[in-house]
């Protein structure tokens, strides 16, 4: 059985996205809060580019004060700083505790401190290679 990493929201966030769109034959990512799309103020919602992926904010941030979204790609750090696993950030049912969470997909892991042991490297739709 996969055990999974849960990560830990401690307080109330800002509901954001990161879109992936097509614009003008360009690919370009774009970053939205709840509150932009429900007002209708987003490129999408005008119908100026074609949607290719969405992934919500998990509330989060890596060692580095970077934004940790649905679909990144982290790498796990250990105390000497060697890499222990490198995977992929995920909402997820936990059967080890019977609730819905972000978690990291395929994880050995227990739980670990976000803020000092998960660095972002990329993300499933633009660094696919990561996860080989």
């Amino acid at each position: 059985m996969k055990k999974q990493l849960r990560l830990r929201i401690c307080n109330m966030r800002q509901i954001k996205f990161r879109y992936r769109v097509e614009f003008d034959g360009k690919i370009e990512t774009l970053f939205y809060t709840q509150e932009q799309i429900e007002q209708g103020d987003t490129l999408f919602s005008h119908k100026l580019c074609k949607i290719l992926s969405r992934d919500e904010w998990t509330g989060l941030k890596d060692k580095k004060g970077t934004m940790i979204f649905e679909s990144d790609i982290v790498r796990v750090i250990e105390e000497a700083d060697e890499i222990r696993d490198i995977l992929k950030v995920v909402w997820s049912y936990t059967p080890y505790d019977g609730q819905l969470g972000w978690t990291l997909e395929n994880s050995e892991l227990s739980r670990v401190p976000f803020y000092k042991d998960i660095e972002v490297i990329g993300n499933v739709w633009e660094n696919k290679e990561l996860l080989k």
